[in-house]
């Protein structure tokens, strides 16, 4: 699940008032050419993985009534992953930073 530490009044996605298929539904909308996610850096090895993330993506379409600015979107965070023997895994994630590059409103 994604935490996020941001007061209310910046809360635009709230995790537990949305399903699975509205949340890529409203992130589909807001970034249409996809929202990019990649490993920066590991620190343990498995059965728990820990590492650090980036997500982002072109904020180029609507998000719950915020028009599109065209500006690349961003944030970071931590993850951990827990391998049993079977390879399967279960994702947890925390949110730690949301900034735009460019200045601006940030969306998420």
């Amino acid at each position: 699940m994604l935490k996020n530490s941001l007061p209310e009044e910046f809360q635009y996605y709230k995790p537990e008032e949305e399903s699975f298929e509205s949340s890529h539904d409203a992130f589909r909308s807001a970034l249409p050419r996809g929202f990019a996610w990649e490993i920066l850096s590991v620190y343990s090895g498995p059965p728990v993985i820990a590492f650090k993330f980036r997500h982002w993506g072109y904020f180029e379409g609507t998000f719950k009534g915020h028009a599109p600015t065209g500006e690349m979107v961003q944030f970071l965070g931590l993850g951990v992953l827990k391998v049993c023997r079977k390879h399967e895994w279960v994702p947890s994630y925390n949110l730690l930073m949301v900034k735009t590059l460019a200045s601006g409103f940030t969306y998420f």
